[in-house]
């Protein structure tokens, strides 16, 4: 019986097989005939409005036709969005060539990965595929566009050339970009560039290259006006070829490359050069006097080299400079009087030199400044408020010298608006400093290190709430900060004579920094009592350590996960290790030291699978640790 009832069942269990099939077969069929996007068959008619199709080729490209079944046109099986566009002329068929302008609305067309418009002729002038994620060989094909003026290639961190030969026919290039493109294996890349008679912009940054002279031929350059070689790794070859440019180059980029020796002179045959940087390479002695020839320069930046020997006075004949970057180096000497007459100087950056001496008054008729930067320094004397009375639109100050003083009466008024005061080893005591009470722009504010040994007004800490970073650290700074509360993203109070409780924060502060005080009271209000209980914390390094902080943790440790670095250590914390401190799952140090901890370690730790630290020593916890730590 079972045997006729399966025979029976046999046509129909064929029947919902083939049945199955079917349906799978026209879904498949579905796929395969997908109609194209809407919006991308607008932008295919956009592109063909622009172009000059003499032979109709693209006569199937019209509104009441599929754009996946079109010339050219392939899309993917599934979606239906186009993935490839082939438009290339058959090299036998030169009369279907196509011309005429390629439309913006190619950039419609989202999910393209493959496109050869070769062996047609187009007015493109302009093509920037900067920041693409290009990879692989630069097509050869690109040679086509000859009214080229614009490439933008830079950024598409995995190109690479096979060879150069195919910009030669792009001679109305003006603009060419190939940064971060892998060029160390082109031999005649001087050669290829400075055959573009246009060209006027060269920028290979990050380019590998390391060929300097040229191996046959003439390379003219006779338009470059901006020639960036930056984080190459060229050698001091590339300075005698580059003064030959003399004639035209405003604008030339050498910033983190092997340079090596001194500054040559005949940088200053250069003499339309207006920005010259020469930053991170390995120069060393000093400063030729024969920069102060280049009279039409407006940045000059030789910093993080190891350029010794005095600041030439000769710099102060630059009267069109606006940014002087000597920072870390190793000048010597005093900053020159002189450099009163650099009126149009906006930044002046000459930190973490030997220099000696004073800032010269001549600086306070510097009106235009912007940037100053004397920090790390070993400059003697004090700062007298007369040399800056006249800097009306100063942006920023650092002075993180250890013998530079900025030390002023109570009564001085600074004439300008700073948006950044770094005065950290800067002579700013004894007396707490006054004058930033009237200053309204400031986003960080740091004097670590400065001599102070006085009460902080009440004002300052409702004038700290603009502050973006603050460090008062390692003075000797003394107020009960019981009823202050703080709002600066990166706060350091360290290592001073601060006492009362510890204040409030607002969900903005993502590292609060106040070890080394006289803070008192108990410890779990801070965290249990919050100011904004909407708010989302941002706390990711606490430290209170060395302090005398009492009582338990409290059990509101999940408000605060986003800590990572944690310091109570050194106070008279007592009580168990609270379980909610499991919530604590991206935490990567923990130091609950010289307390009086007892109980257990607690199992919730285990949540802790970041902690890489953990200091618990001189507690009253028990002795045996718990396996799965």
């Amino acid at each position: 019986m079972a045997s006729l009832y399966a025979t029976q069942s046999l046509p129909l269990i064929l029947f919902i097989i083939l049945t199955t099939f079917l349906h799978f077969s026209l879904c498949m069929a579905k796929g395969l005939n997908m109609t194209c996007n809407e919006k991308e068959r607008n932008a295919l008619l956009s592109f063909k409005h622009g172009l000059s199709d003499p032979s109709n080729r693209l006569s199937s490209w019209s509104n009441e036709k599929d754009c996946c079944r079109w010339l050219g046109v392939r899309c993917d099986n599934i979606t239906g969005r186009v993935v490839g566009l082939n438009l290339s002329t058959p090299l036998n068929l030169p009369y279907m060539e196509l011309s005429g302008e390629i439309n913006p609305s190619l950039l419609e067309l989202e999910s393209l990965i493959s496109l050869d418009l070769s062996l047609n002729y187009f007015g493109l002038r302009y093509l920037d595929l900067s920041l693409s994620g290009f990879m692989g060989l630069i097509p050869y094909q690109l040679g086509n566009l000859s009214n080229l003026q614009h490439l933008n290639l830079g950024y598409n961190y995995a190109l690479q050339v096979g060879n150069l030969n195919w910009i030669s026919t792009l001679s109305s290039l003006q603009y060419l970009d190939l940064s971060s493109t892998d060029l160390h294996k082109e031999l005649d890349w001087i050669q290829v560039f400075g055959a573009l008679p246009s060209l006027s912009e060269l920028h290979l940054d990050n380019c590998q290259i390391d060929n300097l002279a040229p191996s046959k031929g003439k390379a003219n350059f006779t338009n470059l006006h901006l020639l960036d070689l930056s984080n190459d790794n060229l050698n001091q070859g590339i300075l005698s070829w580059i003064s030959n440019l003399s004639r035209t180059l405003v604008q030339l980029d050498l910033r983190s490359n092997f340079l090596q020796g001194e500054v040559p002179e005949m940088l200053s045959k250069i003499q339309n050069l207006q920005s010259l940087v020469l930053q991170g390479n390995q120069l060393s002695g000093e400063l030729p006097d024969s920069l102060g020839k280049l009279e039409h320069l407006e940045v000059l930046d030789p910093s993080n080299n190891t350029i010794t020997g005095p600041i030439p006075a000769s710099l102060a004949n630059l009267s069109s400079l606006r940014t002087l970057n000597l920072g870390h180096n190793q000048l010597n000497g005093t900053i020159p009087k002189s450099f009163g007459s650099l009126k149009n100087l906006q930044v002046l950056n000459l930190a973490s030199n030997s220099l000696t001496g004073g800032m010269p008054e001549t600086l306070g008729i510097l009106s235009n400044l912007v940037t100053l930067d004397l920090s790390s320094n070993l400059l003697e004397g004090p700062m007298n408020e007369l040399n800056f009375l006249k800097l009306s639109k100063l942006k920023e100050l650092r002075m993180l010298s250890t013998e530079l003083f900025f030390s002023v009466n109570s009564s001085w008024v600074a004439p300008f608006q700073l948006e950044y005061a770094l005065m950290s080893f800067c002579g700013v005591g004894p007396k707490f400093p006054t004058w930033l009470k009237r200053q309204s722009s400031l986003r960080v504010f740091t004097i670590s290190k400065s001599c102070i040994s006085d009460k902080a007004p009440v004002w300052f800490w409702n004038w700290t709430l603009q502050l973006e970073f603050l460090d008062l650290s390692n003075n000797e700074i003394s107020r009960d900060l019981s009823n202050v509360f703080l709002n600066s993203s990166i706060i350091n109070l360290s290592s001073n004579l601060f006492k009362g409780l510890l204040p409030s924060v607002s969900a903005n502060v993502e590292v609060l920094n106040i070890a080394n005080n006289s803070i008192s009271g108990p410890i779990s209000p801070f965290f249990c009592e919050r100011m904004n209980g909407n708010d989302t914390n941002k706390l990711a390094v606490l430290d209170v350590s060395n302090n005398r902080l009492s009582g338990d943790l409290g059990q509101c440790w999940m408000n605060w996960q986003p800590l990572m670095h944690l310091n109570l250590g050194t106070n008279k914390l007592s009580g168990e290790i609270p379980n909610s401190i499991g919530y604590l799952s991206g935490l990567e140090s923990l130091l609950l030291d010289d307390n009086a901890f007892s109980g257990s370690v607690p199992s919730t730790m285990q949540n802790c699978s970041m902690l890489k630290f953990i200091d618990m020593g001189d507690n009253q916890l028990f002795d045996t640790l718990p396996a799965w730590i």
